[in-house]
C-alpha cells in the first residue's frame, strides 16, 4: 500500500536539518544541564520527520540512504 505522506528528497532532508539549527541551539544550555537531549527538543526533531529518513516508503518513511543521513546529521551537529 503506497504512502500518501510527503517523502523528503535528499535536498529537503538537509534543508529541514538546517531549519532546526536555531531550535537546537536554543536548547544548548538545557542539554548540558540535563546531560541528555531535552524531551521538548526530541519532540521537535521527531515532528520534523528526520527520524524516518532510513525507513522504507511503504512503512511511512523517506527511504533515503546513508549519505543523506550523514549529510543531515552534519547539519544537526553544527547546531550543538
Amino acid at each position: 500500500m503506497p504512502s500518501t505522506l510527503h517523502t523528503f528528497s535528499p535536498e529537503e532532508a538537509v534543508a529541514m536539518a538546517k531549519g532546526l539549527f536555531n531550535t537546537i541551539r536554543s536548547y544548548t544550555s538545557m542539554t548540558e544541564q540535563l546531560r541528555r537531549q531535552p524531551e521538548e527538543l526530541m519532540v521537535e526533531i521527531i515532528s520534523s520527520g528526520l527520524i524516518r529518513l532510513l525507513v522504507p516508503r511503504r512503512w511511512g518513511g523517506h527511504e533515503l540512504g546513508w549519505n543523506e543521513v550523514m549529510n543531515t546529521a552534519i547539519e544537526i551537529a553544527k547546531a550543538n
